[in-house]
């Protein structure tokens, strides 16, 4: 049978390792997101019309500036059979019993340029794990084999301009762990503080051919069922199923493509 070798890839030519230390009370520099840049539905995080959100009288530098800004394990998730109303106060409201972090300072730094002539703004933040949920994210941040992400959450405002779909943040509430980020700047192996390698590569997991071609089969199975993977990943498998398959033999049939709707 013919194996597939997938592996973190994230590290590779950087001579970083996967290791991020504390400081001395326990918090994490990360970069939490930015600004200035695409997410990765392609909508562009505005600075210049969303730096309202860090004045002194918005709710998150109050919040910030009291001691009191908390972050959860995932954003919140919409309840369809309630109203959308209920949803919007669920985003505004931290829930104590998701808490998987304490946010001790938040600041900008500028980054890279654009093609443009603006510059990227990363958002740094130092996280310390806490409450009920805090042990697993730190058990995360120390896995050097782990990647650890953070998303903002906030209201915000979309418009189309000058041919693309801007994003304007209106309301910033904090930023949640998640499993991957909207914004690909804003993981642990981005944190500047990230250790050299002082271990070997990776471990690598092998995947047969044969379920990956099980997997892309089944992949209209789950449609409109919200679960499954974004219609991204399954073009990703299902190229790399057609270029092994290719190689095996011309006679075999290869999956026919699916359509598939992103959530």
């Amino acid at each position: 049978m013919e194996n597939l070798k997938f592996a973190c890839t994230a590290l590779n030519g950087t001579n970083k390792g996967g290791v991020l230390k504390p400081d001395e009370n326990g918090y994490y520099k990360l970069i939490l997101g930015a600004f200035n840049i695409y997410n990765s539905a392609g909508l562009w995080y505005d600075y210049e019309t969303s730096k309202a959100v860090f004045d002194a009288s918005s709710s998150f530098t109050r919040r910030m500036e009291s001691g009191n800004l908390y972050s959860e394990e995932d954003h919140p998730q919409w309840d369809e059979s309630k109203p959308l109303d209920a949803y919007v106060q669920r985003i505004k409201r931290i829930d104590p019993k998701n808490v998987c972090a304490h946010i001790r300072d938040v600041h900008l730094v500028p980054g890279e340029m654009n093609a443009d002539g603006t510059k990227m703004m990363l958002i740094y933040g130092s996280v310390k794990p806490d409450r009920e949920r805090g042990p697993i994210l730190k058990a995360a941040l120390d896995n050097p084999d782990q990647n650890v992400c953070f998303s903002l959450r906030s209201l915000c405002e979309d418009k189309y301009i000058n041919g693309r779909y801007v994003r304007t943040l209106t309301e910033l509430i904090t930023f949640d762990w998640v499993i991957e980020p909207g914004l690909h700047v804003a993981h642990k192996y981005n944190a500047p503080g990230l250790e050299s390698w002082s271990c070997s590569d990776l471990e690598e997991t092998i995947i047969p051919l044969s379920v990956i071609g099980s997997v892309l089969a089944g992949r209209d199975q789950v449609q409109g069922k919200g679960i499954g993977m974004e219609s991204s990943d399954y073009d990703d498998l299902q190229r790399i199923y057609d270029s092994r398959m290719a190689k095996r033999t011309d006679s075999i049939n290869k999956p026919s493509a699916l359509s598939w709707c992103k959530k």
